[in-house]
Parts: structure tokens; sequence; C-alpha cells
């Protein structure tokens, strides 16, 4: 009579657990089953829930399962939260579960004990909660269960002792296991680190998503849709990541450490500000966990225990690596330097000042002012790059020689000009329009702000120039192409800036990072070991905490 008592619903039911054992666990959203024959006792909200399901659409299949009348659609809420990765409302549901005793048989209501654990086991593993997730799973085994159900559970204990770290390992010893089990345990503990079953990496992406400039607003919008694209396409293999979308202008640095403890971020994209970086500094610190700065600042963060990674390489690196250029490659032995006292390459132009001259080169020159102050006044600098106003100064009276010093010609062979910086595109064809009037073939040696469009006028475009950029990616054509087609397919619009990209490469790069499925704890180590040719960039971190890929262009 046991089976008579079996409707469409239950026998459904069944046959989900048995398939769900076979997927593994239910992070991976198995397709719980297909249609079937069914009698006249169908519940259609219940068949349409399954099908939501199989389909990934998890809110739509808790609203069928909510209004389905079959007596184990409560239990497949629970289970679509999991799925979902919700586990407050799933945890909180799972404890005041009660099985439909009278509808169900035994061996019905030994399956549904057994997923119980399963799903609590899981919300634990997805909280970090990793030894109460070993706990649960060994008192799982202390229930009468049949060979197949017994064996799904030593295989997600023996995907799991082996991750816990020495400090949750010592949680154990502390607790009601006994001797046997404890013992069984230790022979888990000895077998290859993989991946438990349910752990998903959790990014946190913490950037001013209601930015009040629609133009931050916009970059940061286009950013996320293609980080997103890009992390839905490396789950299709297996999901491994999971994205908790944190907006900065709400959740403010002073207030970030309990919004990633309750998130259980493992790894951090953004802030977005050098401001906001540094502000967050201790908290990301103190928990260890890596974060990836989208974008460029002036100095690399790198104090001791710095937490931050920087994707676009800092001028810094950019001014070491053109000074190496410089000297090595181009064989150079005097350069004269420019910048803004004021700007970001002011930091810039003292890195590579004090690199050329210790690989032996001599800085002829260097003019450091604050040109929004003396009204942008280059004359100064530019008026001893004129041959005659180095004649002027030999045909001086003595006395004024002395006052003036050396009267020597001596041209640099290059001028290094990080101009980098809030004035950036009045300085560079400033400087531009001035050695194109001293008719002066001098090279600049740049920054990446010397090839942006906006920064261009027709003096700079009679420059010999060779500026730094970061490393280039694949792109050509064809896959622009195709790729905007995917974004434009997956968001029903086009992208509004192409800084989509930008988070597409971060979104797959991330995708690389996590494929050898190792323990969030490693990540710093594995993060500075990271080589990856993306569509817009490369990155190579090479030991460090700041990409050194960096290319020059010559123009």
């Amino acid at each position: 009579m046991g089976m008579m008592k079996s409707t469409w619903g239950v026998v459904q039911f069944r046959r989900s657990l048995c398939i769900l054992l076979m997927f593994g666990w239910i992070g991976l959203a198995p397709k719980v089953v297909h249609g079937q024959q069914l009698d006249v006792q169908r519940d259609l909200a219940f068949d349409r829930g399954i099908l939501a399901y199989n389909q990934g659409e998890y809110a739509s299949a808790l609203d069928y399962f909510t209004t389905s009348s079959s007596p184990i659609a409560p239990f497949f809420v629970v289970k679509t939260h999991v799925a979902g990765q919700r586990c407050t409302p799933a945890m909180q549901m799972l404890r005041a579960y009660r099985p439909p005793t009278r509808q169900l048989s035994e061996s019905d209501l030994r399956l549904i004990s057994h997923e119980q654990y399963v799903l609590r086991s899981l919300c634990q593993v997805q909280a970090r909660e990793l030894p109460l997730a070993t706990l649960t799973l060994m008192h799982a085994l202390r229930e009468p269960l049949s060979s197949t159900l017994r064996t799904d559970i030593e295989n997600r204990l023996q995907s799991l002792v082996p991750f816990l770290l020495e400090h949750e390992w010592t949680v154990l010893q502390s607790t009601d296991l006994s001797q046997d089990e404890f013992s069984r345990l230790q022979q888990y503990r000895q077998r290859t680190r993989s991946l438990p079953l349910g752990f998903t990496y959790r990014i946190g992406v913490y950037l001013p998503f209601s930015d009040p400039d629609e133009s931050i607003q916009q970059i940061v919008r286009s950013m996320a849709r293609g980080l997103t694209l890009a992390v839905e396409q490396a789950n299709e293999s297996k999901p491994l990541l999971h994205l908790e979308f944190i907006d900065s202008q709400v959740v403010r640095p002073e207030l970030l450490a309990p919004t990633l403890d309750s998130l259980r971020v493992d790894l951090l994209v953004g802030p977005l500000f050098t401001e906001e970086a540094q502000a967050s500094f201790s908290t990301l610190a103190s928990r260890q966990i890596p974060a990836i700065i989208p974008f460029s600042s002036a100095l690399p963060l790198q104090e001791a225990g710095s937490p931050f990674f920087q994707w676009e390489p800092p001028l810094t690196v950019h001014a070491s690596y053109m000074a190496s250029y410089a000297f090595e490659t181009l064989g150079l032995d005097t350069v004269s330097i420019l910048s803004d006292r004021t700007s970001d390459g002011y930091v810039a132009s003292q890195i590579f000042r004090n690199e050329f001259s210790s690989l032996g080169g001599i800085i002829l020159d260097t003019y450091f002012e604050d040109f929004a102050a003396n009204g942008f006044e280059l004359d100064a600098f530019t008026e001893r790059l004129d041959p005659q106003w180095w004649m002027d100064q030999s045909q001086a009276p003595d006395s004024v020689k002395e006052l003036l010093g050396p009267y020597k010609m001596e041209l640099p062979q290059a001028i290094y000009a990080p101009l980098d910086g809030v004035y950036e595109s009045t300085l560079i064809p400033l400087l531009s329009n001035s050695l194109d009037a001293l008719n002066t073939n001098i090279p600049i040696l740049g920054t990446p702000a010397w090839l942006a469009s906006e920064n261009q006028s027709a003096s700079t475009s009679k420059l010999t120039l060779m500026a730094t950029q970061s490393g280039q990616g694949i792109a050509d054509s064809a896959q622009t192409v195709y790729l905007d087609s995917l974004f434009t397919q997956r968001y029903s619009e086009p992208a509004s800036t192409s800084y989509w990209l930008d988070g597409y490469d971060l979104g797959t790069f991330l995708g690389q990072l996590v494929e050898l499925e190792s323990h969030p704890s490693d990540f710093f180590e594995l993060l500075r070991q990271q080589r990856f040719l993306g569509i817009t960039r490369r990155i190579h971190f090479d030991g460090t905490s700041t990409n050194q890929s960096i290319e020059v262009v010559r123009r």
C-alpha cells in the first residue's frame, strides 16, 4: 500500500532525488526530471516548476512550487532556494519543514531525510562552515541508509574533508564524533584535495553602480555586464563562480566589513577609485581577501600586506619599463623630463629619473611645475631645446654667462613627458605645438595619455613618439563583432561603452583562476603567478601585485 500512496508528484520527487544523486550537487542545477506520461492526479503547477528548475529559472520555479498542491512541493521550494544560492531562507525552511508522513511511504520519508542532510550541508559549505558541514554529513551516516545513499554521503565527505584548513580540522577534534568516525575522517583527509561538492567561489563586485555621474554609471554598468557574461560562459561546464554585486555608493568602505562577512566573499573586484581602495585596505587585509582594482592609479597599492592587485599597470610600472626601454633598447644616453608637479605623471617622472640614472643614463634637464598655477607656461623648458637660444647665450657678455651657467649647447636625445592627469588634454597639445614651432625632431617618450584620441592635435601627429601602453589582447574586428553580438543577444541591447570588454576579460580571467579548484586561501599566490591573454589586454603579475605587461607603441 505504501507505493499506492504515491501521487504523480511523489513519483516525480523520488526520481528527482535519484537524478540529483547522480549529478552530484544541487548547485549544478541538475535537471530534476523531464516530462512523463501522467495520470489525472497530475499537478500542472508542480510540472511547470520542474521545467523552470531544469532551465535554471529559479524565480519562476519558486512561484510554481509555491502554488502547487503537490505534497512535496514545499520541499522543492527549499531545494530551489539552495540551487539559487539563497541559503538563508532555505535553512529557515529546513528547520521548520515536516514531511507529510500520511502521504508518503517509509522509503520516501528516508529519501527526504537524506535530502535534508544534504541540503543543510550544501548551505553550510556555501557559508564556508566546512567543519559544520562535515558534522552534518557524519550525522547523516548514522541514519539507516541504502547503499546508494550511503555512497553519496561518503563521496561528499571525501571531497570536503581534504579541503579543510588546519584550524578547521582542529575544530572537529572537539565534537561528538566517535573514535571510529574520526578515524574515517582521517582516512578521507589523506585524499588529494578537490573542490567540495556544493562549493562555489564567491566574487564580490564592489563598484559605484549608483554614482551620480552618469558617465561613470555607464562604465560600471558595461563592465558588470561584460563580467557577468564571461562568468556565465565559464560556468557552463561547471558552476564554480558566483557573483555578488555591492554598490560602493551605498556600502561605503567603512561599512564594507559586515557585508563581506555576510556574503562570504572570497575575492573582490573593485573598488573603482584609489581613495576607496585605501579606505578599505584594513578590512580586506585583515580578512585576507584579495581585491582586483580594474583601473590604475599613479602609485601601486603595495604596502606591506596589501590585498590589492592592479589589473591596469600604474604609471610607476610604465615609467620603470620606459626607462629600461630607452636606455637598453633605444640606446639613449641623455633625456630631459617634463611633468606637472600636481599630477599622477609627477610620480612616474621620479621613477623614470631614478631608473634611467641607475642604468647609466644622464638626465640633462627636469622641469616640474604646477602648470595650472603658472598659466601653462612651458617656455622655460622648451627654450632650452632651441639651438638659437644656446647661440644667444654664447654671445652674451661674460658677466651674464656667469649668471646663466654653462652655455655649451647640449640637446637631449629624447624627452620623457608623463603628462597624465587632469590637464593632459591641455598639456600634450601645448608641448606638441611648441616642439613643432621649434622645428626640432627630439622624440617624445610618452605614457598612455599620449595615445588617447582626445589628446591629439595636428602637431602631435608630427612628433616622433614612443609611448607605453598596457599589453594588448588578441581582439580583431571579426572577434569584436562576434562578441558584440553575444552581448546584444544576452542583454537585448548593444553595449553603451567598450568597457564591457574590460569586464568580459576580467570574468574570463577569473574563470581561468579557479580552473585548478584551489582553496581561496591560495588566491594571493595564484594571482601573482597568473598569465592571461584577453580580448583587450595581457595580464602578467610576474610575482607582484601589479600587472607588469607593458608594450611600447612607436609612431
